[in-house]
């Protein structure tokens, strides 16, 4: 299976998958930087929580610790996103996303 296969699987598997009242990249940043509840609020509302797909690849380059503040929803939801970042990006990115041994 080459890269585009199983990005094509992973985006079947993910399909229907939505954050629901997960946390997202953006609030996993707000709760890593242990901003006011207003402002993990905010980020909260402007998170990414419909398709997966529409996160653009910038924002996961960015956010490479963010899963580590996620619940289970969050996870679900943005690991599709970070998986098809990493087969897209594995050889030209630079990005922490994807720290090498």
């Amino acid at each position: 299976m080459n890269r585009n296969e199983l990005i094509e699987k992973i985006a079947a598997a993910f399909k229907n998958t939505s954050l629901e009242d997960g946390i997202g990249i953006l609030e996993s940043e707000a709760l890593d930087c242990c901003v006011s509840e207003n402002e993990r609020e905010k980020a909260r509302r402007d998170d990414y929580r419909e398709n997966w797909r529409s996160i653009p690849d910038a924002v996961i380059s960015e956010h490479y610790s963010a899963l580590c503040f996620m619940d289970a929803k969050g996870l679900r939801f943005n690991l599709p996103a970070y998986m098809t970042f990493a087969l897209k990006n594995y050889d030209r990115s630079r990005s922490t996303v994807l720290e090498r041994p």
